[in-house]
């Protein structure tokens, strides 16, 4: 099986034209976030990854093993399902800054991703390889992506 992640330049060109495609009045299949709000929080994911965004340790045994292994390796992510209050940017998360501004910092936030190193703990999965969480990533993005036909 092939893994596809953001640390692949392919892929990442691929999820960075979608981002830069994306229109701003994309009506949403799914969620309450609108497009600049989803760019912000999808960015506060990776600033995450990044080790400058810490969330509180939710994770157990269970999550730190199976969720882990069947959301980061086998499953698409589920629609619906409530972000955590540091990523939601409408509690505590990054406030929008306007749709191309919230653009360009998820753009640049992606790039220093792939070229950095980051941290190794996810809040719900545990310990992540920057393998896994380039992984990680890329199926958020697509997620969110997609949650806008884009």
């Amino acid at each position: 099986m092939t893994t596809r992640t953001v640390l692949d330049a392919a892929e990442r060109n691929r999820i960075s034209q979608r981002i830069r495609s994306l229109p701003s009045d994309a009506a949403r299949r799914w969620g309450t976030m609108n497009v600049s709000e989803m760019f912000r929080h999808a960015a506060d994911g990776i600033d995450e990854a990044l080790g400058r965004r810490p969330d509180e340790d939710l994770s157990n045994p269970f999550t730190r093993t199976v969720v882990k292994w069947l959301v980061v390796r086998r499953m698409p992510m589920l629609c619906n399902v409530p972000t955590s209050r540091r990523m939601d940017p409408r509690r505590e998360g990054s406030p929008t800054a306007g749709l191309e501004a919230d653009r360009a910092r998820l753009l640049g936030v992606l790039e220093e991703f792939a070229a950095g190193s980051g941290q190794t703990r996810h809040p719900f999965f545990g310990p992540l390889s920057r393998e896994e969480w380039g992984m990680l990533t890329l199926k958020h993005l697509d997620h969110h992506l997609r949650q806008f036909g884009g």
